[in-house]
């Protein structure tokens, strides 16, 4: 059991906790549109103020950027 969101599960784990995981490499189109996602979010999120972001298919964007207000020593 993991006790924080900062520990990974991968794919083997997650099946043997009984959840349904289809490999991502067997669908090249699929696994081509989710790594670009992934690294856009990335580089965003590394070189922006982000923290957290939220978009859907029509566009629609959500961003939470971190303050210093908030920000703990």
């Amino acid at each position: 059991m993991h006790k924080s969101h900062g520990r990974r599960i991968d794919r083997d784990e997650a099946r043997k906790q009984g959840v349904v995981v289809r490999d991502l490499e067997a669908n090249q189109e699929l696994q081509e549109a989710v790594l670009t996602s992934y690294h856009v979010m990335t580089i965003t999120i590394e070189t922006s103020p982000a923290v957290k972001i939220m978009q859907n298919q029509l566009g629609r964007l959500w961003m939470k950027n971190h303050t210093e207000a908030a920000a703990r020593p």
